[in-house]
């Protein structure tokens, strides 16, 4: 902080201003200034009067990109962390200094908010963890590092067939999904308060549509305001049709844990092709062309190079790059105990359940899933960019608060390099991250 000649500390410049860098609008990249008001850590108008001359903190991008900070709706922990630690019972004190730790590694990769994700657990682990994991963004403090949204909740009301990674006893102590068992599960304190506010502690839920009462909770938790997903699921396509019926907006990691498409049952695949004049009855909560949204883990392991092709070509409004990461991601390979009670095996991105072929989350970031999108799809860097800022925004309903850069959003940026490689592939690189109008990493940090 700046200080005057008598060693007392002097305020922060009032406003930030952003020149000779090229800012993400939508889909293009534009040569325009940006500015931030420090005070509010929104970003703002090019304000007037001397003020505006006297009172401003220039920044030259010298040429590189600016965009929104990227959210991440689906990952399990990072560098050694896992939000489904049974330490949030035994040693809160413990839990929160690593949720802590992990929310300042987060903005190293661009990650400015994010929905802290629970693997299936019993209920004890969901009623102590999940308060510690609710929103923070109403403390509005750049020195918390990446902010919680609230929590998803993936599992425990899957398929008995697609329990993937997930503790088989937490899934299969359970046989329906009605609104009163979760509300036991996760905790009716967790789940009471999502009126579509941002306060519940809960903000989405992963479920298969199928299971006996489901569709009774997509109705009941999409109306108090929780995202509800369709994932971990055996459903056939009528199936998945109902469950958006009811109130589904989004497709948990497209592809893994599901039946695959089939030409004559396509499964969860289909409710990406569909129409929503003739399937979701004028649904205005879904993408912007009628149809779910849905995650994609882009690492070259959960899903081929040509699958996530295919499915982006289908819909692109709707792709969100997840990285489904867990507590893995960031440490040496090697074989590693789990909270799950399982033995994980860590080969540089690979991640498996000891002994077995079985994909145990990942362990790749966003930036790295963004170039990959970049480089198997060949489209922009702006459009690959609102896979992990504009798009989870509207899915989240956060249009013009998160994602975005237009004066009145929070100022939660990324700055990023771009370089090309001798096949003339676009890479980006994470070069400074702002959270609500202060730097946060880089620029000399």
């Amino acid at each position: 902080m700046p200080h005057s000649e008598a060693g007392v500390k002097t305020p922060p410049p009032r406003w930030t201003r952003f020149s000779n860098g090229r800012i993400v609008r939508g889909k293009e990249l534009i040569a325009q200034d940006l500015w931030i008001d420090t005070q509010s850590g929104r970003i703002c108008e090019p304000p007037t009067g001397q003020d505006s001359h006297d009172d401003v903190d220039v920044v030259d991008l010298e040429g590189k990109i600016m965009a929104p900070g990227f959210i991440d709706i689906q990952i399990n922990g990072a560098f050694g962390f896992d939000f489904s630690d049974s330490s949030c019972i035994s040693a809160p004190k413990k839990f929160q200094k690593g949720l802590h730790d992990l929310n300042q590694r987060l903005l190293e990769t661009g990650t400015t908010s994010y929905l802290p994700t629970m693997t299936s657990q019993f209920a004890k682990t969901y009623h102590h963890a999940l308060p510690f994991l609710g929103p923070t963004g109403i403390h509005r403090d750049p020195s918390r590092g990446a902010e919680s949204l609230g929590a998803h909740c993936e599992g425990p009301f899957f398929a008995h067939t697609q329990k993937g990674c997930h503790k088989p006893e937490a899934i299969l102590a359970y046989s329906t999904s009605e609104p009163e068992l979760l509300k036991e599960v996760y905790g009716e304190q967790n789940l009471a308060a999502s009126q579509g506010d941002g306060t519940g502690n809960v903000r989405m839920i992963t479920l298969a549509p199928e299971r006996a009462g489901a569709l009774d909770s997509i109705k009941t938790f999409s109306e108090q305001g929780i995202i509800m997903s369709i994932g971990h699921t055996a459903a056939t396509y009528a199936e998945a049709v109902k469950g958006v019926q009811a109130g589904s907006r989004t497709v948990t990691h497209l592809y893994n844990a599901m039946n695959q498409l089939h030409h004559r049952e396509p499964g969860i695949f289909g409710l990406i092709a569909s129409s929503k004049d003739r399937v979701f009855d004028e649904r205005t909560d879904l993408a912007d062309d009628g149809r779910p949204y849905f995650g994609i883990i882009a690492d070259g392991i959960h899903l081929h190079p040509s699958s996530l092709r295919l499915a982006y070509n289908a819909h692109p409004e709707g792709l969100i790059l997840i990285t489904d990461a867990v507590m893995f991601m960031g440490m040496e390979d090697g074989t590693y105990e789990w909270t799950n009670g399982q033995r994980t095996v860590k080969k540089g991105l690979t991640l498996q359940l000891e002994e077995t072929n079985t994909l145990a989350g990942s362990a790749i970031d966003l930036p790295s899933c963004i170039n990959n999108l970049i480089r198997w799809t060949g489209c922009s860097v702006p459009e690959a960019l609102q896979a992990v800022t504009s798009t989870p925004a509207a899915l989240l309903g956060l249009d013009g608060i998160k994602g975005g850069t237009e004066p009145g959003a929070d100022a939660d940026l990324v700055i990023l390099t771009e370089e090309k490689d001798a096949r003339g592939f676009t890479s980006l690189d994470v070069s400074e991250v702002w959270k609500f109008g202060k730097c946060v990493y880089g620029r000399g940090r």
